[in-house]
Parts: C-alpha cells; sequence; structure tokens
C-alpha cells in the first residue's frame, strides 16, 4: 500500500497543488506514520494534524478521489473544501471524512434517488449536519438530534454558514427505545461519529469519554413536534436501532414513509433469526425493505450495513387523501 500511494502520481499532482513542500508531503502522507504531521498550504495556511494515519481517509480523498477539492483551507483547525459547488468544512483526525464519504460522495442512503419535495424529515444521529444540511434543501422542515455537544455545535454552525438553519430544528439529545430521563452516551476523541449508547462500541476507537444526556423515543418526538406524517427518517444511532424499532409502536412507524438507517451488527449479540424479526417488525408496518448483504468477504458477518424502507402502504394513503 505504501508504494501505491507512494507512486501514485495523482497524489503527487495534489500535493504540487496544495502544499508548500509537495515532495516532503507527498513522502509525510504516503508514509501514514503515527506521529503528528505539520504542512504549509499553499495559501499561507497550516494544517496540523496527530497523525498522517489517523488522517487516511482525509488525505485520500482530497488527493485521489474528491474531482476537485480546491481551493483547500485550513480555518479553526477545519479542514474547508469545494465538491460540487458547496464548501464542506470537517475536522480531519475524527470520523468526519467517513461521513463526507458516506452520505455525500458515495451516497449510500441513495438520497439523489429521493423525490421531491419532502415534507418533514428526521435526522437521528445528526452528528456534525451532513445529511441534515443536505435535507434542509429539498424539505419543508428537518428535526435532527444529536447527543454529543462538540457534533452539535459543528451541525448548528454548518446549517447557519449554508443559510438553511431557519428550516431545522436541531435538539440535543439522545434517541431510544423508552423516553426516561438521560442516558450516557460515550464518544471516542479518534472518531466522532461512532458514539454510543454502547461504551465498547466507542472503545473501539481509542479512549471514551462520556456524556449524560436527555433521551427520548420516537413517540414522544412525533408528539413533541407536531409530526403527523413524516417524509423520511434517516437513523445512524451506533446500536441503539433495534431497541428504538422494537418499542416504537406500529401506528407510528406506519406514519413514515422512508427509514434510511445505518444497522450496527457488532454492537449487541445477535442472529439472522433476531435481525429477521427486526426487519419483520417495519414488514409489519407497511415497509418494503432492503439491505446491504449481511457477510462481507471471507463470508465474515459486516460491521454495519445500510437499510432502506419504503413504506408503500403510507405513499398510497398519502396519494388517496
Amino acid at each position: 500500500m505504501f508504494l501505491n500511494r507512494l507512486l501514485s502520481s495523482r497524489r503527487y499532482q495534489r500535493c504540487v497543488q496544495l502544499f508548500r513542500r509537495p515532495l516532503w508531503a507527498h513522502l509525510q502522507i504516503s508514509a501514514a506514520l503515527p506521529a503528528p504531521l505539520s504542512l504549509d498550504i499553499n495559501n499561507g495556511d497550516r494544517l496540523d494534524v496527530s497523525s498522517a494515519r489517523g488522517c487516511r481517509r482525509m488525505f485520500h480523498l482530497l488527493l485521489e478521489q474528491l474531482p476537485d477539492p480546491f481551493p483547500v483551507r485550513v480555518a479553526d483547525g477545519l479542514v474547508e473544501f469545494q465538491h460540487e459547488g458547496r464548501t464542506y468544512a470537517l475536522r480531519p483526525t475524527y470520523g468526519d471524512f467517513y461521513i463526507f464519504k458516506e452520505v455525500i460522495f458515495r451516497d449510500d442512503y441513495r438520497l439523489n434517488a429521493l423525490p421531491e419535495p419532502l415534507g418533514t424529515v428526521v435526522d437521528l444521529g445528526m452528528n456534525i449536519g451532513l445529511f441534515t444540511t443536505k435535507m434542509a434543501a429539498a424539505a419543508e422542515r428537518v428535526i435532527g438530534l444529536e447527543p454529543v455537544q462538540e457534533n452539535f455545535e459543528m451541525a448548528n454552525r454548518a446549517l447557519v454558514r449554508a443559510g438553511l438553519d431557519h428550516k431545522v430544528t436541531c435538539l440535543k439529545a439522545a434517541i431510544a427505545g423508552n423516553s426516561s430521563g438521560t442516558v450516557r452516551i460515550y464518544s471516542s476523541d479518534n472518531n466522532g461519529g461512532g458514539h454510543s449508547m454502547f461504551r465498547d462500541h466507542a472503545a473501539q476507537w481509542g479512549n471514551t469519554r462520556y456524556e449524560d444526556v436527555p433521551v427520548i423515543n420516537l413517540s414522544d418526538l412525533f408528539v413533541q413536534q407536531g409530526i403527523e406524517r413524516c417524509s423520511l427518517v434517516k437513523c445512524d444511532i451506533e446500536g441503539a436501532e433495534f431497541e428504538l424499532i422494537a418499542n416504537t409502536p406500529l401506528e407510528v412507524l406506519s406514519s413514515i414513509d422512508r427509514i434510511l438507517m445505518e444497522v450496527h451488527l457488532n454492537v449487541i449479540d445477535w442472529d439472522r433469526q433476531r435481525f429477521g424479526d427486526f426487519t419483520a417488525r417495519m414488514t409489519a408496518a407497511g415497509f418494503q425493505v432492503e439491505h446491504d448483504s449481511l457477510v462481507g468477504r471471507w463470508g465474515r458477518r459486516r460491521r454495519g450495513i445500510v437499510l432502506w424502507a419504503t413504506n408503500e402502504r403510507a405513499a398510497a394513503t398519502r396519494r388517496a387523501a
């Protein structure tokens, strides 16, 4: 892999466009050493990262995958770059670039194929607001929930920069199967997208810290926000989705047209029967469910998959009305 990175002419040419010392930057980034790295940008900014190894996703996207991310700037520790006419500002060492790749660049949730206009969209696990910002441009309103303070603040700033904050209600809370006081959310400095109610899940990315945050269930959220019909629910809540679906009444699930969900198969003990019960509950609410394969290469269970569920019954009722 080192030789592939080192011999990549595309990566080197991108380094020429981006860094004042392109050859040195190319060598350091290619080596991906677990040591602090400081790089001077051509525009006078400086990029300081804890290690090139911890920022491999960022460098891979900027130097190889994105068609034209320029101009690239560094401001307040955030890396600003361009994609399809929009400016994104992400943390270099967190999981932000992976989420960007998943939601925006690779479009794993198939957002670009969604019909417009959308009514109410609910974002469970808003993180830094990438999904929320994209949906706010196409929906009447968006309700976003995010329990981690740093992510919550970044999401709000992103919405203000995009001029979409008037269409979004941001709630600092966790979603779960039951509304009961507070819940402890664990997170890691090495992955701002891996916070979870399950400490072992967050600990995969290093030492964990925690916050105790308010918790609400989906039924109470819909009542609180006056949601009678919901065009779309996106759910990325790091393993709590099993409890959420199991404890949400079918009549509430039936009021949702689409669910886009990341299902975390490595968080709790499960088997195919349990996963079948999970999807069967959505089917009982009127959804047609499609999902990625549960196994990857060599027949091993995948850590996470994307699930798409369309409620044809709800759509037909809405058309009839």
